[in-house]
């Protein structure tokens, strides 16, 4: 007779209602109370078959059967294998399977500004030679990219560095070979860059139209902040420069302009930031706490309190933004709300080594930009393809099966330990959960979920909407 168990799952409440979340099918659903604590009481036991579990049921409760296979289609109570209970997980990026849908170009190693937080500053050393990608290059990073897009249909080029736009003839000369080639062989190719605003020239602003480009600046706000965490590498103030140019690029720009902020010490001020860069015209603002390896820069675990105290408020305002059938760009929010309305299974938290690569000047490929240029990340070139081997090890070791201190975590199919990069200067292994900030990752998860079902109830067609802006198709997970 088939054994089963209660899933694993967490408990949350909005709205006065309860839901689950299933962890292992991302999946959210609605919960009365009866039901939830027959769940509860059910958890408690190892194991159990239908008959045992339709017995215990209340006398005055009707359709029993009904219950237990709805309970089962939910995946509320899942089967057991003779092997006893296993963690669901993917298994997809063990495999062989190599496909770029993503290649990231880092086209040089310069910069024109001097950022006091810089993450290529941690892996630099006085022998370092900074370098520019030739042509012939990027010529060849676009054949490997297209070579291995495996029928994908779409590849997006990403131009990155240092600063990107210190190359701008390179960058039109990759973009326009990369159009040509795919029309060729029927393959879409998408562009964007981050770029630090200050090299916008109409020059540059006429490319980025002509090749629809998704554009992120990365800009930390206020003129006293930017000025003092993003100046000339001289010492001048960077911001009315990258204002003025952002400026001329939303005159002309057909897609949407985001800005990226880096927070460092006293996380205070992010709604006015926030409010700042929408003023500016920027559609969207998405904040990430500082990673490099300056401890003048980290975020303190008070800090960090500070910064899920500021996120709740401006997840608050995005949600009546919602009620009011308007925009409010809150990146990370929105990041959180579309991972949770497609509902996919990860065992990786983002595409590194997986679907995205990154190649440097030279035309050796890594698993993500922040590992550019570390030998110990490289997993082959694009003259002579893959390091299947050394690939595979890398996917291998930062599967989310091998994390044990995730095998329990609620939110390990959310974060999955979080990223390789920061793990390494947090944690010192690329491999380790980032432990530091896992109780905080838990807590706006809980925002994210609550946010979740109340668009759910009130706007569920804006779900779809902000899936089709991350490049999804609509759905439905609740």
């Amino acid at each position: 007779m088939p054994r089963f168990k209660v899933a694993d799952y967490k408990i949350f409440h909005a709205n006065g209602k309860n839901f689950v979340f299933l962890i292992d099918d991302k999946a959210i659903f609605e919960m009365d109370d009866q039901i939830g604590d027959i769940i509860a009481e059910w958890e408690k036991v190892s194991d159990f078959n239908d008959q045992e579990f339709l017995a215990s049921l209340p006398d005055d409760l009707e359709d029993r059967d009904e219950l237990f296979n709805s309970l089962l289609c939910k995946h509320l109570i899942v089967p057991i294998s003779k092997g006893g209970p296993k963690k669901k997980y993917h298994e997809k990026g063990c495999s062989a399977h190599l496909s770029v849908q993503t290649l990231v170009l880092h086209l040089t190693d310069f910069c024109n500004l001097g950022c006091v937080y810089c993450y290529h500053d941690q892996w630099e050393s006085p022998a370092t030679q900074k370098k520019r990608m030739p042509f012939h290059v990027g010529k060849k990073a676009v054949d490997f990219a297209l070579e291995h897009s495996n029928n994908y249909g779409r590849v997006l080029l990403v131009f990155f560095g240092g600063e990107p736009l210190l190359e701008l003839d390179l960058i039109k000369s990759i973009a326009d070979y990369a159009v040509r080639e795919g029309e060729r062989r029927g393959i879409q190719v998408e562009f964007s860059m981050t770029t630090n605003g200050t090299l916008l020239t109409q020059e540059a602003i006429d490319v980025i139209c002509r090749c629809n480009m998704g554009i992120t600046v990365s800009i930390d706000g206020f003129p006293e902040v930017q000025n003092r965490n993003r100046p000339f590498r001289d010492g001048r103030p960077s911001y009315d420069k990258v204002v003025w140019n952002v400026r001329k690029l939303l005159e002309v720009t057909k897609r949407p302009v985001v800005a990226r902020v880096t927070v460092t010490r006293n996380p205070e001020n992010l709604q006015r930031i926030l409010e700042h860069l929408l003023e500016l015209g920027f559609t969207e603002v998405g904040f990430s706490p500082v990673t490099s390896g300056a401890s003048g820069y980290k975020l303190n675990k008070e800090e960090m309190t500070t910064l899920l105290a500021q996120f709740k408020v401006l997840s608050k305002r995005f949600l009546q933004s919602i009620e009011r059938r308007e925009f409010f760009g809150f990146s990370n929010i929105i990041d959180l709300v579309v991972t949770l309305h497609q509902g996919e299974l990860m065992d990786y938290p983002c595409g590194a080594g997986l679907s995205l690569f990154a190649v440097n000047p030279e035309g050796r490929l890594f698993v993500c930009q922040r590992f550019i240029n570390q030998a110990d990340f490289c997993v082959g070139d694009i003259s002579n393809g893959f390091d299947l081997e050394k690939l595979l090890e890398f996917r291998k070791q930062v599967h989310i099966g091998q994390k044990k201190e995730c095998v329990d975590c609620w939110v390990r199919t959310i974060c999955t330990g979080g990223c390789y990069h920061e793990a390494c200067l947090r944690e010192g292994d690329f491999a380790k959960p980032n432990i530091h900030y896992c109780e905080w990752i838990k807590d706006w998860t809980k925002v994210g979920l609550e946010t979740y079902v109340r668009i759910a109830a009130d706007s569920p067609a804006s779900l779809d909407e902000l899936s089709l802006m991350r490049g999804y198709s609509p759905m439905r997970n609740l």
